[in-house]
C-alpha cells in the first residue's frame, strides 16, 4: 500500500468520525433539551393535584398496550384517568374496574396472607410450647441407650 493511499483512507475515516460524532451529539442534545411537558389538568376543573389511585402498564381488549393512570382530583374530588397521555373523566363502570374492585381485591389478598401466617405459628407452635429434651449446657450427659 503506497502512503497516498493510506493517507486518504486515513483523512476519510477521520472525516467519516467526525461527521458521525457530530451527528450523534445533536441527537443527544435535541433529547436531553426538551422542555417539560405541560402538567396534566383535570378534564373537569383544571385542577393540577392529584391523589393517584392506581397507575401502570397493560394490554387492552382491542390487543393494544399502553400507560394508564387514574387519580382522584383533590380539588373537585372527581375521578381522572388518562390514557397513553390523553386524559379524560372515566366512567363509573370503568372506575369500578380498574380502581375500586382492584383495591378490594388487594385487602382480601393482605387478609389471607396474615391468616396463613397465624396458621403457620399455630401448625408449628407446639414445637416451642414443648420442653427442649436435650441438655444444652454439658452435651456429654446426654443419655444413651
Amino acid at each position: 500500500m503506497n502512503t497516498q493511499t493510506f493517507l486518504f483512507m486515513a483523512v476519510t475515516g477521520g472525516c467519516a468520525t467526525l461527521v458521525l460524532s457530530a451527528y450523534f451529539w445533536a441527537f443527544y442534545l435535541q433529547k436531553t433539551s426538551k422542555s417539560k411537558p405541560e402538567p396534566f389538568r383535570c378534564p373537569t376543573c383544571g385542577g393540577e393535584s392529584f391523589e393517584e389511585e392506581r397507575s401502570g402498564h397493560a394490554e387492552f381488549e382491542d390487543h393494544s398496550d399502553g400507560w394508564y393512570w387514574y387519580a382522584t382530583c383533590q380539588s373537585c374530588q372527581g375521578h381522572c384517568a388518562s390514557m397513553n397521555g390523553r386524559p379524560y373523566v372515566p366512567t363509573a363502570r370503568e372506575w369500578e374496574e380498574w380502581v375500586s374492585r382492584p383495591r378490594e381485591e388487594e385487602a382480601l389478598r393482605q387478609v389471607a396472607e396474615e391468616k396463613l401466617k397465624e396458621h403457620e405459628y399455630r401448625k408449628y407452635k407446639w414445637c416451642f410450647d414443648k420442653e427442649w429434651p436435650f441438655d444444652t449446657e454439658n452435651p456429654s450427659s446426654a443419655e444413651t441407650e
